[in-house]
């Protein structure tokens, strides 16, 4: 029952997120309204700091051209991918690879949210790759974040946690940390409980690193909590 219209939702974001210091607006947007331009530049001027594209009946590459606005202003993006969980035939739209094009977008900045639930090994792949690029072409200035989000079932969670700091990739700047709960439900214990349990994963995981991973990767993911926390959240939103 609520207005749904771009303009209603951007003031109710504004009045949401001005609530409390730290709280960042993130707009939701469908690239392929015919006001898409419109919107971005109204949110930009509004304040809005990035933006968030669930793909539900097109493919990434159909929007590509807004993503290149989004990039060419300065904005990161928030993709959903994996599973959709929602009443259409929609997770086709998100498997983790259908967003390898982006690298082709100059000074773009995205997060793959859920790991990709289920195909975590694709996303970590795919993450894999970008890290790759952004050594051997670091002019490309195109970068990806994982977003670690939930997703993820518990203990399926701890299974993506060691596939991705064990494969070697350099993860430690370009990983962030949330739990996906709804703002009007928030609900600070149980967000302290998923917290705790996801430090304890890894934990886990990184008393593990030595048999599988470099002394110099080890050594790479000393403080990754903090970085995981605060750190990249605030490099992906450019505040640093």
């Amino acid at each position: 029952g609520e207005d749904q219209r771009w303009q209603n939702r951007l003031q109710e974001l504004l009045s949401f997120t001005a609530a409390a210091p730290g709280f960042r607006p993130v707009m939701w947007i469908d690239p392929l309204e015919h006001d898409i331009y419109q919107q971005l530049d109204a949110c930009i001027q509004a304040g809005v700091k990035a933006f968030k594209v669930i793909c539900t009946n097109f493919h990434p590459h159909e929007a590509e051209k807004v993503f290149r606005a989004i990039a060419e202003r300065g904005y990161p993006i928030i993709f959903h991918s994996g599973v959709l969980y929602d009443k259409n035939v929609s997770s086709g739209y998100n498997h983790p690879m259908a967003f390898e094009f982006l690298m082709k977008i100059p000074n773009l900045v995205f997060a793959l949210a859920h790991i990709g639930w289920p195909w975590c090994d694709e996303a970590i792949a795919l993450f894999g790759k970008f890290a790759y690029l952004h050594r051997v072409a670091p002019d490309q200035h195109t970068e990806m974040y994982l977003d670690f989000t939930p997703g993820t079932p518990g203990y399926y969670r701890l299974d993506a946690f060691r596939k991705l700091f064990l494969t070697g990739y350099a993860v430690d700047d370009r990983i962030v940390w949330g739990t996906d709960h709804l703002g009007h439900l928030y609900d600070p214990v149980r967000i302290r409980q998923s917290c705790q349990r996801d430090r304890r994963f890894l934990d886990m995981v990184l008393s593990e690193a030595p048999e599988f991973i470099s002394p110099a990767a080890v050594q790479r993911l000393a403080g990754v909590w903090e970085k995981l926390t605060d750190t990249n959240i605030r490099r992906f939103y450019r505040e640093i």
